[in-house]
């Protein structure tokens, strides 16, 4: 008997050991990078936003200071502007997350609580097809990302069904059925209509940033990246079972550090909130395969005035296996959008660049692969 327990450990060990070596073994390859040509008034790019990939080696960047969004080519030409700001049909007030799926556009406009589709026509140019109206808010009313799950849309979010309050909710584009996924409670682990939410939210403290909420999906498997500080939840839509774990400290991930809510309010720390800003890690984005969960996240460096983009590769377990440095993302932005292309295995990373003259700068996209 003992003899079979210590081989069905063995034949465990060996597993394991296995397994964690093919995921030590994960690598970015780099494959190319997109500068988007700016010749004319049209195809400049004030401030990038939420980016995708489309068919026929294109891609869409949403312009969030021009409320619009354009349409480029692998070789950086320009073929195209749509929408504008307001709140008609095809306009924008916020454009904060986007998909693409079998010739739609799916952009979630958080600052007017709908998803807002757009339609390829035969010429490959895009037109307004209709809105999609997000479920009545919560008591802080945010919409965090969208991601498509076939024509499923997915939503992280605040949304009321049926009175209860929901983090993530998906939508039938046919029919418009809106059906709650993820209870609210799984953040912090109340909700706010909790009668004592009050008493449970004074637990935790106030934290220096607010961003980084984000979201992905393998199967049935839903993962979450929370902010204030960054932490991880693994919902399994299956038996609604979930797991939380924190995003390991490493020389290279500083988690934000909590602080009085008197004291982030105070005159003297909002003349320093700059320099906190900076010093710490700021996440930017999540992907799930079968294997693994892959979170983007970028430092200021004080000596060269760049940010530099990294990647945590943890285990469905949340097992930290790799930190990876993203090559050539070394730039001026503090806010890089990234998409995963699941079909490819590829993911867009938009970054600011600083130009050959020192003074301007080079908005590019940049096109890595997970070699698993």
């Amino acid at each position: 008997m003992k003899k079979i327990i210590i081989l069905i450990i063995f034949l465990s060990l060996i597993i394991f050991l296995n397994q964690t070596g093919s995921l030590l073994a994960i690598e970015l390859k780099f494959e190319k990078r997109v500068i988007p040509k700016e010749t004319s008034k049209e195809s400049i790019i004030s401030f990038m936003g939420p980016i995708c990939s489309l068919e026929n080696n294109r891609f869409f960047i949403a312009d969030i200071k021009e409320m619009n969004f354009k349409i480029f080519d692998f070789n950086g030409n320009y073929l195209g502007t749509y929408g504008r700001g307001g709140q008609g049909p095809g306009e924008f007030r916020h454009l904060r997350a986007a998909d693409y799926y079998h010739n739609f556009i799916y952009i979630l406009d958080s600052n007017a609580r709908r998803i807002v589709i757009y339609q390829q026509k035969e010429d490959q140019s895009f037109v307004f097809k209709r809105d999609l109206r997000l479920p009545p808010p919560g008591p802080t009313a945010t919409w965090h990302d969208l991601k498509l799950k076939g024509k499923e849309i997915l939503i992280f979010g605040e949304g009321m069904i049926d009175k209860q309050l929901y983090c993530l909710y998906s939508i039938n584009p046919e029919n418009e059925k809106v059906t709650g996924l993820v209870p609210y409670q799984i953040q912090y682990g109340y909700s706010p209509y909790d009668s004592d939410w009050q008493s449970k939210a004074r637990r935790y403290a106030y934290m220096v940033t607010g961003s980084g909420f984000y979201f992905d999906y393998y199967n049935n498997l839903i993962f979450f990246i929370w902010a204030r500080p960054y932490k991880i939840t693994k919902y399994d839509l299956t038996t609604n079972n979930w797991k939380s774990f924190f995003m390991a400290e490493t020389d290279n991930f500083k988690p934000d550090k909590p602080i009085s809510k008197a004291k982030y309010f105070s005159p003297s720390f909002r003349k320093q909130h700059d320099d906190f800003y900076r010093s710490v890690s700021h996440v930017f984005g999540l992907m799930a395969t079968n294997k693994i969960v892959a979170i983007l996240f970028n430092n200021y460096y004080k000596k060269n005035g760049l940010w530099q983009s990294y990647m945590h590769i943890y285990s469905h377990e949340g097992k930290l296996i790799k930190e990876l440095i993203i090559p050539e993302a070394r730039g001026l932005s503090s806010h890089p959008r990234i998409y995963y292309n699941r079909s490819t295995q590829s993911f867009y990373i938009s970054q600011r660049l600083p130009a050959t003259d020192g003074i301007n700068e080079e908005k590019t996209i940049l096109i890595y692969r997970i070699i698993e």
